[in-house]
């Protein structure tokens, strides 16, 4: 019996100073700030991603515009919704004045990220506003 209590004691003893599972702590502690750190990161990169996008057809849309292949406001304004279809709520928005076209497109935010870990930028929008001369 002595040698029984003997044995279960020794095993208590050589788990509680045994440091093997010490990292697997230390691993769950820190993991959500990991996973919060990722999922920031995946949020911004969409955001940059969209801003990039907008601007790209923002120019393409100016551009026909400014060599005639677009002729009216409304048509580009239509244009430029009609090439972001994945982003919902876009605002476009088209002047031409003294022979120089202004452009201007507005996308939520709310519609481009894809995890939500960066709330606060969640009531904010996109925009993208360029210049372009007519060349007609």
């Amino acid at each position: 019996m002595n040698v029984t209590r003997w044995f279960r004691r020794v095993r208590v003893d050589e788990f509680v100073k045994d440091q093997d599972g010490a990292s697997t702590i230390e691993a769950v502690l820190w993991m959500p700030v990991f996973l919060v750190l990722v999922g920031a990161s995946v949020d911004i990169t969409m955001i940059f991603h969209a801003h990039s996008r907008v601007l790209r057809v923002v120019q393409d849309v100016n551009r026909a515009m400014s060599v005639g292949r677009i002729t009216t406001e409304d048509t580009a304004e239509t244009k430029m919704v009609q090439m972001l279809p994945s982003y919902s709520d876009v605002q476009a928005y088209v002047d031409v004045t003294d022979g120089i076209i202004t452009s201007q497109v507005s996308v939520p935010v709310s519609s481009v990220i894809a995890i939500g870990m960066v709330a606060s930028l969640m009531d904010n929008n996109i925009i993208v506003r360029t210049q372009q001369f007519l060349e007609q």
